[in-house]
């Protein structure tokens, strides 16, 4: 016989969803077509139907933790198929805010960043704190002659305020791991999905681990959508965009420490392979925008959270494009400014990470290893057979 569960709705939890963009909740008469139409659902514990009623009944406890939410891509097939425009995906989303902000750590942060009036602030900081750095070097006032960015805010004092924030940026993002993993291991039993095994192991963790990044590499999950299957080239062009890039910054770093090589011509193969990059990430948020911005109220709605990652994103791509151009074209009395306005969208994208929507990227991948872990994944692709 099942243990006893003492519901304890909280209105508080059900308020805030419908904040963050949840707001149809109440419109769900729980028919379960949300279930039936979900082609990432699978006939055993199938979501989002179990998860619309625990977000009605404000049963917080038992939706932080849920590995389900994360599973849900937002598609937005459940959103088109129900029939009392419950969008239930929008809920999930908003399910998924709430959880990055009960996790964030430190906690005020996750929900300063989900508050229009904050925005100033949180962009002040950066700005105030890389003038500060600035001021410190001598170098406030733009040096003359040609364009050079080094000589503006030096490589190493550059390297090094960056990666000290970076540093605080990932203790943050390992603390709310740390908190969802324990969460995730709480609230599921290996026992329900994986009848072969009921202790975890160091392999079957490494075994998750592969599955969720050969997932996220090929971005199976976007390409079963049926709605909006757009989605899939628009996230891929980003997602391989932001790592090019990525990975253009490190080999950069070490061209000059190591190879003493910088800076870079224009046609050499690593700065062609970070135009290319930051080309695929321009078509990619281009791309989201645009659907967004036709789909709002539609399939799906976007919130301030949604809005302020991407345009800040948006905001990295142009200012950098505009920065490497001011650079060969050698304007100085321009490309200086830019180059500040740069770095203040840079910090915000990267530091502010683990408490903003950014931060889902994390939080998915950690659910999408637990699923393999758990035996959730193999439930899903079983039932996909």
């Amino acid at each position: 016989m099942p243990d006893a569960y003492l519901v304890k709705p909280d209105r508080e939890f059900v308020r805030e969803i419908i904040d963050l963009g949840g707001e149809s909740l109440k419109q769900c008469f729980q028919c379960a077509t949300c279930s039936i139409s979900c082609t990432l659902s699978p006939d055993r514990h199938p979501f989002p139907r179990k998860e619309m009623i625990w977000a009605q009944w404000g049963l917080k406890d038992k939706l932080i933790g849920d590995p389900d939410v994360w599973l849900c891509h937002r598609c937005g097939d459940c959103n088109v198929t129900c029939p009392r425009s419950a969008a239930p995906s929008d809920v999930l989303a908003a399910v998924r805010d709430y959880t990055i902000r009960n996790y964030s750590f430190p906690r005020f942060m996750g929900k300063a960043l989900g508050k229009p009036a904050f925005l100033p602030l949180l962009l002040g900081i950066p700005a105030v704190l890389i003038l500060a750095v600035l001021a410190g070097l001598g170098t406030l006032n733009p040096p003359p002659g040609d364009v050079e960015y080094g000589r503006f805010f030096a490589h190493l004092p550059l390297q090094i305020f960056f990666g000290s924030f970076v540093a605080l940026m990932i203790v943050a993002c390992l603390v709310g791991v740390s908190r969802f993993w324990k969460d995730l291991n709480s609230r599921i039993s290996r026992q329900s999905f994986n009848q072969s095994s009921t202790t975890a192991s160091t392999s079957s963790v490494g075994t998750g681990i592969v599955g969720a990044v050969k997932d996220i590499l090929t971005h199976t999950k976007f390409r079963d959508c049926t709605e909006n299957k757009n989605r899939y080239i628009s996230h891929l062009l980003t997602f391989y965009g932001f790592a090019g890039l990525f990975l253009t910054t490190i080999a950069v770093v070490i061209s000059e420490y190591v190879f003493h090589y910088y800076p870079l011509p224009l046609f050499h193969p690593l700065k062609i392979f970070g135009n290319v990059s930051t080309l695929a990430m321009l078509v990619g948020v281009t791309w989201i925008i645009y659907e967004r911005a036709r789909k709002q109220r539609d399939t799906e709605i976007s919130t301030y959270n949604d809005w302020t990652f991407i345009w800040i994103l948006y905001a990295v791509i142009i200012t950098g494009i505009v920065t490497e151009i001011l650079r060969f074209v050698n304007i100085a009395s321009v490309a200086y400014p830019v180059y500040f306005v740069h770095l203040v969208v840079v910090f915000a994208l990267l530091i502010y990470l683990p408490f903003s929507r950014f931060a889902h990227m994390v939080y998915r991948t950690v659910a999408l290893v637990h699923a393999r872990y758990s035996g959730r994944e193999e439930a899903v692709e079983s039932a996909e057979q």
